[in-house]
């Protein structure tokens, strides 16, 4: 789970297709929309885009909150209860902006080696706010329908059917921005 924010600083740095924003998608976050009986040689859905948010900024990355973040947990309470704050499972950004994140993030994550803790990725970052070592702005998106997962929801709010322009989602419902 921290390999992905080594992988897009890679990804970020080579950028092979000349891309002012990039996104990490987990490999399971559209899993419910894919038939039961799909293989890899029948697909399982049309295909699709990644579109940024409408209200993203483009000085933040996004990231759905899951849970309301409790500023007054310490590192040993995120990790032994377990807290979460924002999924990991998808986000969005400027790559400049995922670029200064990512390093932030990898920076976190060898100093709580450092310290003898490790955890999910959901932890390292519910730490790195709540310690105040960042720089980077998260934006949080809350989906208040029970239609959709709301771990995944802004990935379905950034996912659209090649050839439409209506996301899977009927509201970008913008949360907060985390200084």
């Amino acid at each position: 789970m921290h390999a992905k924010y080594e992988l897009i600083h890679r990804t970020i740095h080579k950028n092979p297709f000349r891309t002012k924003y990039i996104a990490w998608l987990d490999i399971g976050l559209f899993r419910g929309l894919v038939p039961a009986t799909a293989t890899p040689s029948i697909p399982g859905g049309p295909p699709f885009r990644l579109d940024l948010p409408q209200n993203l900024g483009l000085d933040k990355i996004g990231y759905t909150e899951v849970y309301r973040r409790d500023s007054s947990l310490d590192l040993r309470q995120i990790i032994s209860g377990n807290y979460v704050w924002v999924c990991g499972c998808f986000f969005i950004g400027h790559v400049d902006v995922v670029f200064r994140w990512v390093v932030e993030y990898m920076g976190a994550v060898e100093q709580m080696i450092g310290e003898h803790w490790m955890s999910t990725d959901q932890q390292v970052i519910y730490w790195i706010y709540n310690k105040g070592l960042h720089s980077t702005l998260i934006q949080t998106f809350v989906s208040e329908n029970d239609n959709y997962n709301s771990w995944f929801y802004l990935g379905y709010l950034s996912r659209h059917e090649i050839g439409s322009r209506k996301p899977w989602v009927e509201t970008n419902n913008e949360k907060d921005v985390f200084p």
